[in-house]
This record gives structure tokens, C-alpha cells and sequence, in this order.
């Protein structure tokens, strides 16, 4: 904000104050045209946002996919085995799935 009183005390007015001062007086004095520039700025800005992409990162296929099942602590091997045998059953029966493969269990530990 200018200080009125500085420019006061001085007899002039900061080059800012007498800028902002002339910018006002036009916006008081045409009203009709800040208000079609402010428009025309915001129509601009909609078409050039408008022709932006919209996704942060490229679409993303690797024509693979990981499925993953987690079973309670203690679960027997051959329990997971049975659970991975079915989830693996149910997945050829997809169209378009041509491989599928499991691991069943992991290391003590491994976590």
C-alpha cells in the first residue's frame, strides 16, 4: 500500500502510487471494457487449459498383471497351494489371459 501520508509530506506521490491511481480511475471510468478484458482472459485461459492433457503420466500397459493373496499367519502349505490352484483356475478363465503363474509361500521371515 502507498503511504498517502509519505507522498503528502513530500509533495509527490511514489511512482507506484500515481500508477496505481491512473489504473484505477480507468477501471472506474470503463467499466464495460475491464470487464470484457477480464472475459476475454478467462475465455482464453479456458481454451488453453482445454487443449492440455489431463494424465500426469503416459497410459501405462504392460500387458501384465501381479495378483497377490494373503492368507492368515500359520497357514499350511498346502492350503496356499489349494488357494493358488483355484485363483489360478478362475484367471485362465478370463479372456485374453494366455500365461499365468504363482508362487506359493515365501522364506521364514520375508516379510
Amino acid at each position: 500500500m502507498c503511504s498517502t501520508r509519505r507522498a503528502a509530506s513530500a509533495g509527490r506521490a511514489c511512482p507506484g502510487c500515481r500508477s496505481a491511481a491512473a489504473v484505477s480511475r480507468f477501471s472506474i471510468a470503463h467499466p464495460a471494457h475491464v470487464t470484457g478484458a477480464l472475459l476475454a482472459t478467462f475465455l482464453c485461459s479456458a481454451v488453453i487449459l482445454g487443449t492440455r492433457g489431463t494424465a500426469f503420466l503416459p497410459p501405462f500397459n504392460e500387458g501384465s498383471a501381479q495378483v497377490n493373496i494373503m492368507l492368515p499367519p500359520g497357514s499350511s502349505l498346502e492350503t496356499s497351494d489349494a488357494f493358488g490352484r483355484r485363483l489360478e483356475a478362475l484367471l485362465t478363465e478370463i479372456d485374453g489371459v494366455a500365461h499365468v503363474a504363482r508362487r506359493t509361500g515365501r522364506a521364514e521371515g520375508d516379510e
